[in-house]
């Protein structure tokens, strides 16, 4: 394969520009190396269609252009690009837009491409390359979502001993497209609270269904807005432990929340949150019926694993 190249005539400036949809884990640094990279290998297509278009060429030279520059051997091409320059550049943390101009030499590029053309046809015609692909990095659309949490829920009730609940809670789930979070959640009192007037103990829990938005995903730290949606129970024990028959009910719970996440390592954050509470009327004895509306505030421990 030998290209006739010797008619080119041109010192020409190309521009363009690229956005780049990072995934879960790209930081800021990865997502500009890969626009670039896209960025320079549109260039590059631009390129041979302007040497294809302003030379006299055979089919044969102009397949071999093509071949050439959609080749492993655009590394080379590239590197008689005699200048780069970056005209604009933004990140907001998803998307990376880069433009791009680039400045070939004339005769630096004919005597490569001449060079490329010569090592070209010392190859087996039967061993022709596959055209390297262009396509950006595909983004990671599901993710597995877990979290222990800790927290501390304060009762709609001065008669206790202690208003203040320790909950300990678990949810997992999916991270869906980066941003939307679902799946199944579980929450318990870890201690009986006493109430002072029942001489009597209280215990609760609930579980059900969570939702909510992931925002600021690839800085360090982030903010989720999750959402529980479920049904719970709560009860009275006597001093023997025992269950108080007439001293027990369920109620329907929503439970809006927000939290900070520190991206402790690569999967791994620790969050700060508050949520509050809100139950449907709940029946106790002497109790008041929104006793677990209120406001909690949490730690969790959170693991995000894109591929599973």
């Amino acid at each position: 394969m030998l290209i006739l190249v010797s008619g080119i005539a041109f010192s020409q400036y190309f521009v363009k520009e690229y956005t780049y949809n990072a995934s879960e884990n790209d930081s800021k640094l990865d997502a500009r190396g890969y626009a670039l990279s896209e960025v320079k290998k549109l260039l590059i297509e631009e390129l041979g269609v302007y040497i294809s278009t302003t030379t006299n060429l055979t089919v044969k030279e102009q397949n071999d252009i093509n071949k050439i520059i959609y080749s492993a051997n655009t590394q080379t091409i590239s590197e008689c690009i005699t200048q780069t320059k970056i005209l604009d550049e933004s990140w907001d943390g998803e998307y990376y837009y880069i433009k791009v101009q680039i400045y070939v030499d004339k005769k630096d590029f004919l005597r490569r491409l001449k060079k490329i053309s010569k090592e070209e046809s010392n190859i087996s015609t039967t061993s022709s390359k596959s055209k390297e692909t262009t396509e950006t990095k595909p983004p990671d659309q599901l993710a597995f979502y877990g979290s222990f949490d800790l927290g501390l829920h304060k009762l709609n009730d001065d008669n206790f001993e202690d208003n203040i609940s320790i909950l300990v809670g678990v949810k997992l789930g999916l991270l869906i497209n980066k941003h939307i979070l679902l799946g199944l959640y579980a929450n318990i009192n870890t201690e009986q609270k006493y109430n002072d007037y029942l001489d009597r103990y209280l215990r609760y829990s609930d579980g059900g269904f969570f939702f909510g938005a992931r925002f600021f995903r690839n800085f360090p730290l982030q903010l989720s807005v999750p959402v529980k949606l479920g049904i719970g129970g709560i009860k009275y024990f006597d001093n023997t432990w025992t269950i108080v028959e007439e001293d027990n009910d369920n109620y329907f719970v929503l439970e809006p929340g927000v939290e900070l996440d520190f991206n402790v390592i690569k999967s791994f954050y620790v969050a700060l949150g508050a949520s509050y509470k809100m139950t449907d009327a709940i029946s106790l004895a002497d109790t008041p019926n929104n006793i677990l509306n209120g406001f909690a505030i949490n730690l969790s421990f959170k693991i995000i694993v894109d591929k599973f």
